[in-house]
């Protein structure tokens, strides 16, 4: 496994399923999971491209997102 994250996203109101739809065509997305608290939407990332380039290039990008916090993942043992 290469570079991988989670990436808490809030998304602007009524834009919840477009934001989630753009975010499952991205190939370095592996799962997009939707969420009840304090973020509406979370994303499990693998990619060459170093994090912070995939979450500002295309994350930021998607009409709908307002912001967003990365998690970087450490493997410990199994995948």
């Amino acid at each position: 496994m290469g570079m991988a994250g989670l990436v808490n996203i809030n998304v602007a109101p009524g834009k919840f399923y477009d934001v989630a739809e753009e975010l499952n065509g991205l190939p370095e997305i592996k799962n997009v999971w939707g969420a009840y608290g304090d973020v509406d939407l979370i994303a499990h990332i693998e990619g060459g491209e170093t994090l912070s380039e995939l979450v500002i290039k295309k994350i930021h990008s998607i009409p709908g997102v307002i912001n967003t916090s990365t998690i970087v993942l450490i493997p410990l043992g199994k995948e």
